[in-house]
């Protein structure tokens, strides 16, 4: 959500970008509601309350969505920020959950970063009354926007399945490819020594704390007591909850930063099967310039070439395609560095960030 808001300041608009709570990743560095500039053009308010809190308590580590909070910042929102959504061009809504807030004057845009309703069907903890009430939320916002953005063509098809066909734009995730670049060989070597894995080639898989990444990490913990020893199946992030480790396997747990790993890393790779949404983290892959293998639903959508710029291959083919990249460092490197060259060109976010801003001004009828 950041990175597009900062390419839009970045040409020229004047962005105001709100949230509720903390991020998870921040955890107890914000105990109350703050502004700041976070550069020219862009201003952040957060609204952190003892309400926000309680939820990010009860939900934890659920996975499921903040129903409520629609309903809590229609009562509790701040006048600087409703003055703000009656002056602003264009109200730009990521996730469907803030839609009924915003007010219907200036236009409304969705940002529909996967179709939650699936989501929420797929969760365990989910009871009938959250999915009733995610589809309704999602329903209303799909509905009622002025302009929508899906990630994915899957996502739109199945979201004009559900509440009904309407026009929508599908402009595709990006990643910050000025921040996310190829180690050096320095970089590598001190980043392998630090973290002890000069003599294993070292697989890296990332990921939230969310139900298809933890399937994923599951089904990758299997594969690696099957492999040789010189092989380091890693899953990084809060994908795993606690560090923890076998024979040839580590989870990190969260972390800070996960630069040392891409560093340190050999090839990535993606064993996610089931979800929704486009899968961010293997253009972050690309990015840093890694081979990467994925499942045919974890590549899904990108528009990436097979055997050119990533290797699509089902669950149980991974460990073999896994020992031929250990054999092959040539074809690691020519599939790292065609990676990388396709997602600069197709996927940095100053090239999104245009067909995002062409999208605005039309809603706000200025295109």
């Amino acid at each position: 959500m950041l990175e597009p808001a900062r390419w839009l300041a970045r040409s020229g608009l004047r962005v105001y970008l709100f949230g509720l709570g903390v991020r998870k990743f921040e955890a107890f560095r914000h105990l109350w509601s703050f502004r700041r500039l976070l550069e020219p053009g862009l201003m952040e308010e957060r609204r952190v309350s003892l309400w926000n809190w309680l939820d990010y308590l009860k939900r934890g580590r659920t996975g499921l969505p903040p129903l409520e909070a629609g309903g809590f910042l229609a009562r509790k929102a701040s006048s600087h920020l409703r003055q703000r959504c009656e002056e602003a061009d264009a109200i730009v809504c990521e996730l469907p959950w803030l839609f009924s807030f915003a007010p219907m004057h200036p236009p409304r845009v969705l940002v529909a970063h996967n179709v939650e309703a699936d989501l929420v069907a797929a969760n365990p903890r989910a009871t009938p009354s959250h999915r009733d009430r995610t589809e309704r939320i999602e329903g209303e916002a799909w509905q009622g926007a002025d302009a929508v953005i899906c990630f994915t063509r899957e996502d739109r098809d199945r979201l004009a399945e559900r509440y009904g066909d309407r026009s929508a734009e599908v402009i595709p995730l990006g990643v910050d490819t000025e921040r996310l670049r190829p180690a050096g060989p320095g970089e590598r070597e001190r980043a392998r020594v630090h973290l002890g894995v000069e003599d294993r080639f070292v697989a890296l898989f990332t990921g939230s704390w969310h139900l298809p990444n933890r399937a994923a990490l599951d089904r990758m913990v299997a594969w690696a007591e099957s492999m040789e020893q010189d092989f380091l199946l890693v899953a990084a992030g809060s994908v795993g909850s606690q560090p923890r480790s076998g024979r040839n396997w580590r989870v990190t747990g969260m972390l800070p930063s996960l630069a040392d790993w891409f560093r340190a890393a050999d090839c990535c790779v993606n064993p996610v099967t089931e979800g929704s949404g486009a899968n961010v983290k293997v253009l972050e892959y690309m990015a840093w310039g890694l081979p990467v293998v994925s499942t045919p639903f974890g590549g899904r959508g990108l528009g990436t070439v097979e055997g050119e710029h990533l290797l699509v291959r089902e669950p149980d083919q991974f460990p073999d395609t896994l020992r031929d990249l250990r054999r092959d460092p040539d074809r690691c490197g020519t599939l790292g560095a065609a990676g990388r060259t396709w997602v600069e060109a197709e996927r940095s976010w100053s090239v999104l960030a245009e067909k995002r801003l062409a999208v605005l001004k039309k809603a706000a009828g200025r295109g």
